[in-house]
C-alpha cells in the first residue's frame, strides 16, 4: 500500500479506426513517454466500419497488432462493434495477451510497487463488483459518455475516472497521458496533469512492430484470398 507521494503516469488511446499503419510510429512515441510506473490502455474504437483491416478480420486484425505495443487493457464498450459480438472476444482472450476491460471483466497491472485495476466504468456503476483492498488505484475506462476525467477518494480508495468523446472519423487518434500522485492520507490522490498528445511527423517507425503489422496484413490478405476463392 501507498506509504508516501508516488507518482502514477497512464498513457492511453481512443479512436484508431483502422489506423494500423500508425502502430509502429506511435509504439515508438510512447516508448519515449514511458517512466517505470506507466501503464498503456485503449478507450475503444479500434476498428471502424470501412477500415479494410477491420472488415476482413472482423475487428480482430487491429488488437492482434496492438497487442505487440504493451498495452495493460483494451477497453470494449457500447462504442465497439466487438461489443455485440461476445463469443468472439471470448475467442480472441485466447491469442490476445492483453486483458479485455469489458463488461465485468477486469485487468490489473503492478508498476514499481504499486497495483492498478482496470474496470469498465458502465459495469462497475451497474452491477456490484468487489474491489480488491490490497490495489493502489481503481481505473475506470469508458468512451462516448464523457469528456471529463475525475479523480476521487471514495470510501476509502482511490477512483479515477478517464473518460473521452469519440471523435469524428475524419479526425486523428486520441492519444493522451494523465499524470497522478498517489498520496497516503486524504485527499489520497492528485491529478498532477493531463494533456493530448500528437505523434510528431519525424518519428520513426518500430521495427518489431513494423514486422508485426507486416503479418497481420498478410494474414489478412490470405484470409480474403481464400473467401474470395471459395
Amino acid at each position: 500500500m501507498i506509504s508516501e507521494p508516488t507518482g502514477i503516469r497512464i498513457l492511453y488511446t481512443a479512436c484508431l479506426r483502422g489506423r494500423i499503419d500508425l502502430l509502429p510510429s506511435l509504439h515508438t512515441f510512447l516508448t519515449t513517454q514511458r517512466t517505470e510506473r506507466t501503464i498503456l490502455v485503449d478507450l475503444g474504437q479500434s476498428c471502424a466500419v470501412g477500415s479494410w483491416i477491420c472488415e476482413v478480420t472482423g475487428g480482430r486484425g487491429m488488437l492482434v497488432a496492438m497487442d505487440a505495443l504493451g498495452y495493460d487493457g483494451f477497453h470494449i464498450g457500447r462504442a465497439d462493434a466487438l461489443y455485440h459480438y461476445p463469443e468472439m472476444v471470448v475467442k480472441m482472450k485466447e491469442i490476445v495477451m492483453t486483458p479485455f476491460i469489458a463488461g465485468t471483466w477486469a485487468g490489473s497491472a503492478t508498476r514499481g510497487g504499486v497495483k492498478i485495476g482496470l474496470y469498465n466504468a458502465a459495469a462497475l456503476e451497474r452491477v456490484a463488483i468487489t474491489l480488491d483492498p490490497h490495489t493502489d488505484l481503481h481505473l475506470l475506462l469508458s468512451l462516448d459518455r464523457t469528456a471529463e476525467m475525475t479523480a476521487n477518494l471514495l470510501q476509502g480508495e482511490r477512483l479515477v475516472s478517464l473518460a473521452c468523446l469519440p471523435t469524428a472519423p475524419t479526425t486523428a487518434p486520441l492519444i493522451g497521458q494523465l499524470d497522478l500522485e498517489l498520496l497516503p492520507n486524504p485527499p489520497g490522490i492528485r491529478v498532477v496533469n493531463q494533456r493530448p498528445l500528437a505523434i510528431p511527423p519525424e518519428t520513426p517507425p518500430h521495427p518489431t512492430i513494423s514486422g508485426v503489422v507486416e503479418f497481420v496484413l498478410s494474414e489478412a490478405r490470405q484470409a480474403e484470398q481464400k473467401r474470395g476463392g471459395a
